[in-house]
């Protein structure tokens, strides 16, 4: 079985020799390697050409998706192995990733891993890259950094969208899965990627493929979700407690502080407005005090009836508006003789 090894760049002058060196480390040698470049300026272009090995093709208006469709249009064989040549094939990437084609599937779907060089990359690889072990095969959708299939299963969902700019390897995907296409998935067909150096250029990657969703009609149940988390989230914090939580917060106090306490007493605590008008430590209710540690007008007026003669004096939480006193009966007189 012969196959042709096809992958899209543009601008990857850093990494393109570690991509053109994992090629030549193939434990399987691809019959035909074909990449089409969309306009690079930083000598990609050129260290292609000097490769020897790889047919190249110029296209300065080709988007990802355009690329990828000249490629697959170039090949010569019916199976097509896809990557990016900005990244890096493992040694046995070829080799792994065609046993399920050559046993009857209709594509095959590889892993990738990220490649961090710093300690930002690793933060966010942890964060936003899932493990091989966290993947449902049965609902994986792979990255064209890593995939192969055979010609007729591309042809059969009209080759990648060229009027999307970003996600195309996701919206073939849905189509492969929809149409009911055999997918076989390869774990250790591992390819590593490239991540973007700092925060900005990540948020700006990760807005593309928003907008590429979007633009597709993708997951609309997943970004509803999220946009609702997002949206609603920080407002119903901001907001304050829930109705029925407890009572409201004491005059001055932050919104950072935690919820009202069971039976809605706010703690006399570090965010209570009595310590932030001192720099002092605050000063926690005595066990011989007579208090639930509850501030705020409903509680000084349950404190104020407190002290009236039919109560005595003892307060509990209790229901949200602020802490209820028990009475307990009259409180008893006394009497003082006076010496006549």
């Amino acid at each position: 079985m012969k196959v042709s090894l096809v992958a899209t760049v543009k601008d990857a002058g850093s990494t393109i020799e570690t991509f053109l060196r994992s090629i030549r480390a193939q434990t399987l040698a691809p019959d035909e390697v074909v990449v089409v470049d969309g306009g690079s300026t930083d000598g990609t272009l050129e260290a292609l050409e000097a490769s020897g090995f790889v047919t190249t093709i110029s296209d300065l208006a080709a988007n990802i998706a355009m690329g990828r469709n000249a490629a697959i249009r170039a090949a010569t064989h019916d199976v097509l192995a896809v990557t990016d040549a900005d990244c890096a094939l493992a040694p046995d990437w070829l080799e792994r990733i065609l046993v399920p084609i050559e046993g009857g599937a209709d594509v095959a779907m590889g892993f990738t891993r990220p490649a961090p060089r710093s300690f930002f990359e690793v933060c966010a690889a942890a964060i936003a890259v899932p493990d091989v072990d966290e993947v449902d095969p049965s609902g994986f959708m792979p990255s064209a950094r890593s995939v192969a299939f055979r010609r007729s299963a591309i042809e059969a969902v009209g080759g990648y969208p060229e009027w999307l700019e970003v996600g195309e390897d996701m919206y073939v995907n849905q189509r492969w899965r929809h149409s009911g296409l055999r997918m076989e998935f390869v774990p250790d067909a591992l390819v590593w990627w490239p991540m973007r150096p700092d925060l900005p250029s990540t948020w700006h990657q990760y807005a593309r493929y928003a907008r590429g969703d979007a633009e597709a009609h993708m997951y609309p149940e997943r970004h509803a979700i999220r946009t609702a988390t997002y949206t609603l989230g920080p407002a119903l914090w901001l907001s304050g407690p829930p109705p029925g939580g407890g009572s409201a917060p004491p005059p001055g106090a932050t919104r950072g502080g935690p919820w009202p306490g069971p039976g809605g007493c706010w703690p006399d605590g570090p965010w209570s407005a009595r310590s932030r008008r001192s720099r002092s430590p605050p000063s926690w209710p005595s066990p011989t005090r007579r208090s639930c540690g509850a501030t705020g007008p409903a509680a000084r007026h349950a404190r104020r009836d407190a002290r009236g003669p039919a109560a005595s004096g003892r307060c509990r939480p209790g229901s949200p508006d602020g802490p209820r006193v028990t009475t307990a009966g009259p409180r008893p007189r006394r009497t003082i003789a006076r010496a006549r």
